[in-house]
């Protein structure tokens, strides 16, 4: 049996980049940049995101500013709120949910990893702090 991976941004946390999950993300936290995973994708009532969102099924239940793509389904919950174009197979809005955006149906090719620079890994190391005034968790320095 293969082991699943999930990843969850909690609450306090704040991730600026880009992020490549291989499983399932849940986020309630902020993010700005890019998420992508195999998996499935959450934004919980809290969440707060600034990025284009990609999974194989995402469900909405925050704030989400960026183009989204569901291999499978997305489902905007009835507190979520969506800026953004969609690209997805199945949609599912609920009422109240709002959403400003253009939406395209269709099967979406799956998310691949993205091709990373070894160098750019190997000077980078992050360092878990606590939580400051902004916020922020986690620093990356150069080595």
């Amino acid at each position: 049996m293969a082991e699943s991976n999930s990843v969850s941004l909690g609450p306090n946390d704040k991730l600026v980049g880009h992020l490549y999950i291989d499983g399932d993300l849940h986020v309630s936290g902020t993010v700005e940049g890019e998420l992508k995973a195999t998996g499935n994708v959450e934004i919980g009532e809290g969440g707060n995101v600034k990025a284009s969102v990609s999974g194989r099924g995402v469900s909405i239940n925050g704030a989400v500013e960026g183009a989204v793509v569901a291999n499978d389904k997305l489902v905007l919950g009835k507190s979520g709120s969506l800026t953004g174009d969609i690209r997805v197979a199945r949609l599912e809005i609920k009422d109240g949910a709002k959403f400003s955006g253009n939406v395209s149906m269709g099967k979406p090719a799956p998310a691949k990893a993205p091709e990373v620079d070894a160098a750019v890994i190997s000077e980078t190391e992050v360092v878990a702090q606590p939580v400051d005034g902004d916020g922020e968790k986690a620093k990356a320095k150069k080595r």
